[in-house]
């Protein structure tokens, strides 16, 4: 969808039109990357109305190397992407501030030049499409994933402290969650719990488990006892390989299950 002219330039009211046109065409992922120093309610109202049709939302920091994302890319209902170099290292171009959610690369990314030449060229418009394609492959997972569990699951698989110094643990203004890693989010994507129970009425759940799941433990696990009230385990006790394991012995959750009475159990991913 074409929303800027011949000089790289376009209105907010552009935008919006542009959305528009592909809410009506059964757009699933929408990648805008392009940003503005101002602010427009209409397109405000366009991304939301896109994001509340299911639409998944990526856009960009920006390219001024200042400390202040753009708009939309300030909205914190966009999942938000900076750029990183060849070595991982945040670009000295991309944007940072707390409404960045991942990076991705952005440095020599190779693409096709106006007169069909393949060129190499910089900048967050170039990082932003890589989520969204990954949205795309997590949407062929699961077509049910709306913006807040796709956002979960970009995040929580990013791999964190792999640039410099400002990439600190957990969330930072310059990498976010961390730069974009496929596989681990759609390992995350595709988690399937099994559930065991021994003599004892333990029960313990088991799934595969992500190669940062050490790091990021990206797991939340709640229980209940009648579907109706559910606690939440923020930072379960895991036994964490290639395999993820959590036994319910009743320290976490203050009793083990009655015999002869069922417990439920779900399994949420988030960054933390």
């Amino acid at each position: 969808v074409k929303i800027l002219d011949e000089r790289n330039l376009g209105l907010y009211s552009w935008w919006a039109q542009g959305i528009h046109h592909s809410i009506a065409n059964g757009v699933e992922v929408i990648n805008l990357s392009a940003g503005g120093s101002g602010t427009s309610q209409t397109l405000t109202n366009a991304i939301d109305e896109a994001i509340e049709s299911g639409i998944i939302f990526v856009t960009i920091t920006q390219n001024n190397g200042r400390n202040g994302v753009s708009f939309p890319g300030n909205l914190p209902q966009s999942i938000t992407v900076g750029a990183t170099e060849r070595d991982d290292v945040k670009t000295s171009f991309s944007n940072w501030g707390p409404e960045i959610d991942l990076v991705a690369p952005g440095r020599d990314i190779g693409t096709v030049s106006r007169s069909g030449t393949l060129n190499r060229w910089w900048g967050t418009s170039f990082s932003a499409p890589q989520v969204a394609g990954a949205a795309s492959l997590l949407l062929s997972l699961n077509p049910t994933l709306d913006q807040a569990a796709m956002e979960a699951l970009l995040t929580a698989g990013a791999e964190d402290r792999v640039g410099d110094e400002n990439d600190t643990p957990g969330f930072d203004d310059h990498y976010g969650w961390g730069i974009l890693n496929i596989y681990n989010s759609l390992l995350l994507a595709n988690t399937r719990v099994r559930i065991e129970k021994n003599p004892n009425d333990q029960a313990r759940l088991s799934w595969i488990a992500t190669p940062n799941a050490a790091s990021r433990r990206p797991y939340q696990i709640r229980w209940s006892d009648d579907l109706k009230a559910w606690q939440t385990i923020t930072d379960p006790t895991l036994r964490l390989r290639e395999t993820a394991q959590w036994t319910d012995n009743g320290r976490e959750t203050g009793s083990i299950p009655a015999e002869g009475r069922q417990r439920y159990y779900q399994l949420h991913i988030s960054p933390n």
